[in-house]
């Protein structure tokens, strides 16, 4: 019953923390209760300290921060994080000591984050623990059981353990009856197979996971859910705040509509709070739960629209639609002049303090499209450094941030690389020290010190980066795992290969000199005026090989690259003032449709596109098509120059139903390309796709459909009452064939 107040209070302080812009809480504490804040007034700032002073049954709320320190739970008490992801535990950054150690019945842990711990969470002979809604990553062992039976295990991130999990003679409970844990290593699918649901959020297959979770699901668990949605060139963030497995989540345009999947124990409540930005859609809202409308309440901003509802648990469909949406955009262009984007990081290579980011970003500031001299180009640079300010070299120091860190890379990412603008050549510097170490069910995973392999995936995946060219030069040990294609569309300059270590000498690491001397050298192959990506990898690789520890195998280095784009053509330093910036711009030429009126859901409609290179240069270029909004292709392709290349997109009309209207490609844009007026094309034309005995397009196959047929009926095309929707049978003449066929699916839904 606590849990379930809790989750209702925590979600109104949520609520108002949106609208008011204060997302501080104070919680009072009473007998019974007591307050948690490693830095604020509270009872205590240890929560080993108000381990030790509760009583049997007292709850202890543990405030947002960094708590280091090793926890011994041997009372019954509940333990309960203010925020899952800014609530952590950090044992030992060693991973020597224990986190969290329960030698105790009837305990309640959760709302954490436990990490860099020998074991995140040890239970001893203890049964009836709750365990949930936290997030044990990047330690030996996450969860170890030793003659323990009865807990119950669920709504947990284990991601990145070494050993996920040890059970020793234990029996435990490890799902809420339709929702397990979250689990990194997890490879199955959520398929509907086993005659379960299938995009329900909880996997089907390859269970139970670790032998224990029959509902793994398949993405991290948190109350708070974002959700990134990409529309017209821009990002919105959809926020979900609930107590469900929420899945499926999907934005439809034309219909003004956000829909998602809600999963929960049955016999239980859920809820949920939407806030949406009032510039994706607003107006008006209409909240629909499996098709029925629900009552729901609502708070707003200037900003945001805030709905919440409830409902009882089983497996539900919820659409949200709005008044007004938002439409197709138009990529804006780039306005001179071109633009270039450097983050670069430096942290301890091995025992050695490391200068090569200060030493990348002032030789960078030798060439013109770095140091904004002219007014045909802008450079950007941050740095992140283990060097104080007051150490660093006074060229640099104006581009110092702090030092690195999880936190500092996370923020830079987010809120310095989103910033590129379409066509802006974007590069992401790493020097440092990094790690390895065995994941049983997938091999070597390697991971650079506080920064995840999933989330420097997702950091350059989000706000707008796509859209720019990203060059990632990495100057660190195990590094060629990202020449694989983890990073699908971004170009890697690895320093060796994934099994092997970087070497360096004089602050400097040998990789990052051979990228520095291929500048210095005018390592320009293709004599346009500009060091690219690939001519430096060539100049650094062929240094590394020749000059350092060839015969000795244990030292060797091979730099390893990846090209997905461009062959790795991409502009990082001018060389030549004279020679202008290479030319790249492609334009979508046309659209062209197959001549259909109407088809059933499920037949596919063919859709042509041609883009042309109208540059000087090879373009790689990533083309999507929608309809009304709604994605139906998408394709890489490479164009040389002058080249023109049409795109034939099979449109699987399957789960759509209605008229559509609208045809738009979009092409993205080259680095530094100006026009993008053309890197967009729309055209207009109605299909319906519905099931033919629906002639009215309604959805349900009824008394209307029987009239619209009555009014053709006895016609042909030619006739003035004909109607092409009226012909039920397709045989060129409305009948009493068509209006059998109408009768004999009478009462038909028909929508997916």
């Amino acid at each position: 019953m606590f849990r379930k107040i809790f989750s209702v209070l925590f979600t109104i302080l949520i609520i108002a923390s949106i609208l008011t812009g204060n997302f501080s809480c104070f919680v009072k504490a009473e007998h019974g209760k007591w307050i948690v804040d490693d830095d604020g007034v509270a009872d205590f700032q240890s929560i080993q300290d108000a381990v030790d002073v509760a009583c049997e049954g007292d709850i202890i709320f543990v405030k947002r921060g960094l708590y280091r320190e090793s926890l011994r739970i041997y009372k019954s008490l509940s333990l309960i994080g203010e925020d899952m992801e800014t609530t952590i535990v950090e044992a030992n950054v060693t991973k020597f000591e224990y986190g969290v150690t329960i030698t105790a019945s009837n305990v309640s842990f959760t709302g954490f984050t436990i990490r860099n711990a020998a074991i995140a969470i040890a239970i001893w002979g203890g049964y009836g623990n709750l365990i949930t809604y936290n997030t044990i990553i990047d330690n030996n062992v996450g969860l170890q059981f030793f003659y323990s039976n009865s807990n119950i295990i669920y709504h947990n991130n284990f991601i990145y353990n070494f050993i996920q999990l040890e059970s020793i003679d234990s029996s435990n409970i490890w799902d809420n009856g339709c929702e397990g844990n979250f689990w990194s290593d997890y490879a199955g699918l959520d398929d509907g197979s086993n005659e379960r649901i299938a995009g329900d959020g909880v996997g089907d297959t390859l269970i139970p996971h670790r032998g224990v979770d029959n509902y793994p699901l398949m993405e991290p668990w948190n109350e708070k859910r974002i959700f990134p949605l990409k529309w017209g060139g821009q990002v919105y963030y959809i926020m979900v705040l609930s107590n469900s497995t929420v899945a499926s989540f999907n934005f439809n345009q034309p219909n003004k509509k956000l829909s998602f999947k809600v999963t929960g124990p049955s016999g239980t409540v859920g809820f949920c709070n939407v806030t949406i930005p009032k510039n994706l859609l607003n107006g008006d809202f209409c909240v629909l739960i499996d098709g029925l409308q629900s009552s729901y309440m609502m708070e707003q901003n200037e900003t945001h629209s805030i709905i919440g509802f409830t409902y009882l648990h089983s497996a539900h469909l919820v659409e949200i639609i709005g008044e007004y949406s938002v439409g197709p955009k138009v990529p804006e262009p780039s306005a001179k002049p071109r633009r270039f984007r450097l983050l670069a990081v430096e942290q301890m290579f091995d025992s050695e303090r490391m200068k090569s980011a200060q030493n990348l970003i002032k030789t960078l500031l030798r060439y013109p499209n770095w140091n904004n001299s002219t007014d045909e180009y802008v450079s950007f640079i941050h740095l992140l450094s283990m060097y104080g300010q007051n150490e660093l070299d006074d060229s640099v120091k104006i581009f110092w941030q702090g030092s690195p860190s999880f936190d500092s890379i996370k923020n830079e990412m987010e809120n310095f690389l989103a910033q590129a603008s379409p066509g802006e050549i974007v590069i992401f510097y790493y020097v440092g020290h990094t790690y390895v170490y065995l994941e049983p069910s997938h091999g070597l995973v390697y991971r650079f010190c506080g920064v995840s392999l999933k989330e420097l995936k997702e950091w350059l995946s989000l706000g707008g980066l796509p859209q720019a060219y990203v060059v990632l030069i990495l100057d660190t040990c195990y590094s060629g795992y990202w020449t694989k294609g983890v990073l699908s569309d971004s170009t890697v300059l690895a320093a060796c290969k994934q099994s092997q270590s970087a070497w360096g000498h004089m602050f400097d690491g040998h990789f990052t000199v051979g990228i520095l001397g291929s500048f210095w050298m005018a390592e320009d192959l293709n004599n346009d005026g500009w060091v690219s990506a690939a001519e430096a990898f060539k100049h650094a690789k062929e240094y590394v090989e020749t000059h350092f520890y060839e015969e000795d195998e244990a030292f060797k280095q091979n730099p390893q690259g990846y090209f997905p784009v461009l062959d790795g053509d991409v502009p990082i330093v001018l060389r030549d003032i004279v020679k202008e910036f290479p030319l790249w711009d492609t334009g979508i030429v046309s659209i062209q449709l197959e001549d259909v009126e109407r088809v059933e859901p499920g037949v596919p409609i063919f859709v042509n596109v041609t883009i042309e290179n109208q540059g000087d240069k090879v373009a790689t270029v990533n083309l999507d098509v929608f309809c009304d909004g709604c994605l139906i292709g998408y394709s890489k392709l490479t164009i040389q120059s002058s080249q023109n290349v049409t795109m034939l997109f099979v449109w699987n009309t399957a789960g759509f139903y209605g008229l559509y209207l609208n045809f738009t490609a979009i092409a993205s844009c080259s680095p530094g390309e100006l026009d993008l007026a053309d890197n967009f094309y729309q055209i207009n034309k109605a299909i319906r796709i519905a099931v033919n005995t629906d002639c009215n397009v309604d959805g349900v196959v009824d008394v209307s459909d029987i009239f619209f047929a009555a009014y053709s009926f006895g016609t042909s095309p030619g006739h003035v009452r004909w109607r092409f929707d009226a012909d039920v049978n397709r045989d060129g003449y409305v009948g009493i064939d068509d209006i059998w066929l109408i009768a004999r699916e009478f009462g038909r839904i028909c929508f997916p």
